[in-house]
């Protein structure tokens, strides 16, 4: 399950260190089998296929706490209508990849989309931390989902985790999450 392991940051003018050094790894929880290239790529091939990694990238500290980027999903509807081969709960995974979920501290989610959201509540103690203007966007104030791009139990989810003060807000290009740890905006595979 563990499929990659960036190197530490070196100790050097500019570079983090100590405290602000984290080790970067992929952690692969299941697969969509023979996944449409045109449904990630817009203009893809419509008759090409791959085999997509579904996965969550667990950022480690040197005193071994874990910021999670990602989330994955969990629910029982996604798995049964998207069928991943060799699925575990991204929880599971990380665990047999050697990390304990219960050192994540805080989860960044890089988009709203169920795949990256939806295992929030794998981590019952971690801050969620996602773009004020996308959470803003996709979900109500009264939890409805206001935009067909986000899944209606994963926009109630949010509220609810709003509501219990577990969301933190990114704001804009260049956020910082954790000292070593900045997020930024993407290209705008959603809001």
């Amino acid at each position: 399950l563990l499929l990659a392991a960036a190197a530490t940051a070196c100790a050097s003018p500019g570079r983090p260190s100590g405290a602000d050094r984290w080790e970067a790894f992929a952690v692969r929880f299941g697969t969509l089998a023979r996944f449409p290239m045109r449904a990630l790529v817009a203009g893809g091939d419509s008759a090409r296929r791959i085999d997509g990694a579904l996965m969550v990238w667990p950022l480690r500290a040197a005193d071994g706490d874990i910021v999670l980027v990602d989330a994955g999903f969990t629910r029982e509807k996604f798995i049964t209508q998207w069928k991943p081969v060799d699925y575990v709960t991204p929880d599971s995974a990380l665990r047999r990849a050697g990390f304990d979920p219960g050192r994540v501290t805080d989860i960044i989610i890089s988009h709203i989309h169920w795949d990256h959201a939806d295992g929030v509540e794998r981590f019952p103690y971690a801050r969620i931390w996602l773009q004020r203007q996308e959470f803003e966007y996709y979900v109500g104030a009264d939890g409805s989902a206001k935009d067909r791009a986000i899944d209606p139990e994963v926009a109630k989810m949010y509220r609810r985790l709003f509501d219990a003060g577990r969301i933190r807000f990114a704001e804009g290009d260049s956020a910082p999450i954790r000292p070593g740890i900045r997020v930024y905006t993407g290209g705008k595979h959603t809001f």
